[in-house]
């Protein structure tokens, strides 16, 4: 009865309440109510105006930056990997086009670009695991570099196994292929691992991987303890070639990008890192990333979390003796 009475009290007054609220806003207190809400969106209207007007501000400045920075680069950039070869690999859920971009801004700078390894779904489907097995089980011990079956999984396998078919252990190597390599690569292209375009397996100094703007798929678990299946692709192609640089648009350095996964782990010493790629500053970071890898250097460049700067150092040496009479470019 007690329980009855306490419900029965407490609706009462919230029906109370409500009645009261409609009488007082219908009421001496509507035209308040009215006039304070109006003043509040008014001024709500007005600080969206002006937010905008910032916004518009500050992209008219960057498109600036970018088209001033876009008309230099080509100067900055000349010449800078002339004699050197590259190898690009392009991560699950890469942008083509911006493979194609950074590609071409290699060449550009007088490098050559081997080929293009296009690691495919199945590089990292947890549903695809029983495949990526297979393959690696079947790999020529000749392929795996220092890496053996009995102290590392499927992920290391094959990153070392890749790493070893297209960059060169040995500077003199550089432009020529393996038996191995050849083993390699033809497995992974046969079971859909990867897809190839141009000759990676004439193997390259150095290796730009593309990242996707987007956070990878987790592997199947089976790298080291602590490291993805791109931790474990970069820790091969760092261990055998003469450089790295992970590249991918702004999205990549947020939490779970392969660039963000970089700069959170001891490789961000070895391997360059790069956001933003899709810019003019992003392009130029990646050619003058991979010029510093092969001079011995690495750091994390662009706007995004844990970049130390923008571009490399080697950028304003090279703009200034650009700009001196009968400098470069």
């Amino acid at each position: 009865m007690i329980d009855f009475r306490y419900h029965l009290v407490s609706l009462v007054g919230v029906f109370l309440a409500l009645a009261i609220g409609v009488v007082l806003g219908a009421g001496p207190l509507r035209d308040s109510i009215g006039d304070t809400l109006s003043s509040q969106v008014d001024l709500l209207r007005e600080d969206r105006a002006q937010l905008q007007g910032q916004v518009d501000d500050l992209s008219g400045q960057l498109a600036a930056r970018d088209a001033a920075l876009a008309a230099v680069a080509p100067a900055v950039a000349e010449g800078v990997l002339g004699g050197t070869t590259t190898v690009v690999v392009a991560l699950p859920g890469a942008d083509g086009e911006l493979v194609e971009d950074l590609s071409d801004a290699i060449t550009d700078a007088g490098g050559d670009v081997t080929g293009v390894v296009d690691l495919q779904g199945a590089w990292s489907d947890p549903e695809a695991s029983d495949a990526r097995d297979e393959v690696a089980a079947a790999l020529p011990e000749r392929a795996l570099g220092e890496v053996t079956t009995e102290d590392a999984g499927t992920s290391a396998l094959l990153s070392a196994a890749l790493a070893g078919a297209v960059v060169a252990p040995d500077p003199v190597l550089a432009g020529t292929a393996s038996v191995a390599g050849r083993e390699v690569l033809d497995a992974l292209a046969a079971a859909d691992l990867v897809h190839l375009e141009g000759d990676p397996v004439l193997r390259a100094a150095t290796a730009l991987v593309v990242a996707p703007a987007s956070a990878p798929e987790p592997a199947d678990g089976d790298a080291a303890p602590g490291a993805s299946a791109e931790l474990a692709l970069l820790q091969a192609l760092e261990a055998t070639g003469a450089g790295v640089v992970l590249a991918g648009p702004a999205e990549a350095a947020a939490e779970g990008g392969a660039v963000a996964l970089l700069r959170g782990d001891d490789l961000a010493g070895l391997v360059t890192g790069v956001d933003g790629a899709g810019s003019a500053a992003g392009e130029l970071a990646v050619v003058l990333g991979l010029r510093e890898q092969l001079d011995g250097g690495a750091g994390q460049y662009g706007a995004g979390d844990g970049a130390g700067a923008a571009l490399p150092p080697l950028a304003a040496a090279r703009a200034t003796a650009a700009e001196q009479p009968g400098g470069e470019g």
